[in-house]
C-alpha cells in the first residue's frame, strides 16, 4: 500500500495564499511539486485540449504557441517549463493510475503534491471516482475570511477580464455571479466529507500574522524538514501583487449578507481566534492590516 505521507493535495482556497505557498514548496529542497499551480488534472470543466485546439484552428497560435500562452501565468516559478512533457501529461484520457503517477515524489524527494483551488469545488461524483488516489495523499485547503477571498477575487477579476470601473450594482452583479462559490466552506467541506475525503484545515490569517511560521507549520504537516530560509524563498515576499481597491460599505453589507451563515459555520466548526475575527469587524479590519503588510500580494 502506498505512503500516505507522500503525497499531499491543497485544494485551495482560491486567494487564500496558494500561489505564495507553490513556490516555497516549489523550492523547498525535499518536495516535488507540479510546477504548473492549477494543474486541473480531475477538474473536468476547463478542458485543456479543447481550448488549445480552438486557439490552433484560429490561426493565432501553433500548439506550443497555444500552450505557452495558456499557462505562462502558472509556471512562473520555473522559466525552463518543459512544456512538451506537460502536454504529455494533460494530452492522454485522464484516469486516477495516470494521476497517481504524476504525484508520486521522485528519486531523493520526500513528498510531492498538486496545488490547485478548482479542486475545491470538484463534484461528489468526480471525488469518488479519484477516491484511491486522494485517500492516499494528504488534503489540506486554507481557508481565509468568506467575505475578504470573495472581496479579493472580484479584484482580480476586475484586471483579468478587463472590467473597467463598475458601479456598486455592477459590482454586485459580478461578485454573485462569479466570486461567492470558493467562500462557500460549508459545501466544500460537506463535499469532501460526504465522498470520505475530509480535508485538513489551515487559516490565510494565520500566514499573514506569521509567514515564517505558517510555513514551517505546513512543512510539519507534509513531514519535511521545517525551513523558511533556502534557495529562491519568498516566505516573506509576494508572489502577485492584486490591484488595490478599498471595499465600498454597501458591498460589504451585500458580502455579509451573501455570507454570513459561512462565517457562522465556519465559527461553530473550527472556534479558533481567526474565525472569532472574521465576526468581529474591529478585530478583522486589524488582521486585514496584517496581511496587507505580510506582502502575500493576495
Amino acid at each position: 500500500m502506498t505512503n500516505r505521507t507522500q503525497r499531499f493535495i491543497c485544494i485551495g482556497t482560491q486567494k487564500a495564499g496558494t500561489s505564495w505557498l507553490h513556490w516555497n514548496l516549489f523550492f523547498h529542497p525535499e518536495t516535488d511539486i507540479i510546477e504548473q499551480k492549477e494543474f486541473n488534472y480531475f477538474w473536468p470543466v476547463f478542458d485543456w485540449r479543447a481550448c488549445l485546439q480552438n486557439r490552433v484552428d484560429s490561426g493565432f497560435e501553433s500548439w506550443n504557441g497555444a500552450l505557452r500562452t495558456l499557462i505562462k501565468s502558472a509556471c512562473y516559478c520555473n522559466p525552463r517549463f518543459n512544456y512538451r512533457q506537460y502536454i504529455q501529461c494533460l494530452w492522454p484520457i485522464r484516469t486516477p493510475a495516470r494521476y497517481l503517477r504524476i504525484i508520486t515524489p521522485r528519486k531523493g524527494k520526500k513528498i510531492a503534491g498538486d496545488i490547485c483551488p478548482v479542486y475545491a469545488n470538484a463534484s461528489i461524483d468526480r471525488l469518488r471516482e479519484y477516491y484511491s488516489v486522494l485517500s492516499q495523499s494528504k488534503r489540506m485547503i486554507i481557508l481565509r475570511n468568506p467575505i475578504e477571498r470573495a472581496w479579493s477575487q472580484f479584484r482580480m477579476i476586475t484586471v483579468t477580464r478587463n472590467l473597467g470601473d463598475l458601479d456598486e450594482e455592477g459590482m454586485k452583479r459580478e461578485i454573485d455571479a462569479r466570486c461567492l462559490a470558493y467562500s462557500r466552506y460549508s459545501e466544500i467541506l460537506n463535499t469532501w466529507d460526504r465522498a470520505g475525503l475530509p480535508l485538513d484545515v489551515f487559516f490565510y490569517e494565520e500566514l499573514c500574522h506569521d509567514p515564517a511560521m505558517f510555513f514551517k507549520t505546513i512543512c510539519e504537516y507534509l513531514g519535511i524538514t521545517p525551513l523558511a530560509d533556502f534557495p529562491n524563498s519568498k516566505v516573506h515576499e509576494p508572489i502577485h501583487v492584486g490591484r488595490k481597491m478599498s471595499m465600498p460599505d454597501s458591498i460589504r453589507a451585500h458580502l455579509e449578507q451573501r455570507l454570513g451563515d459561512e462565517i457562522a459555520f465556519c465559527s461553530q466548526r473550527f472556534p479558533n481566534r481567526w474565525t472569532r475575527d472574521w465576526a468581529n469587524p474591529l478585530a478583522d479590519q486589524q488582521v486585514r492590516v496584517a496581511c496587507a503588510g505580510a506582502g502575500t500580494g493576495e
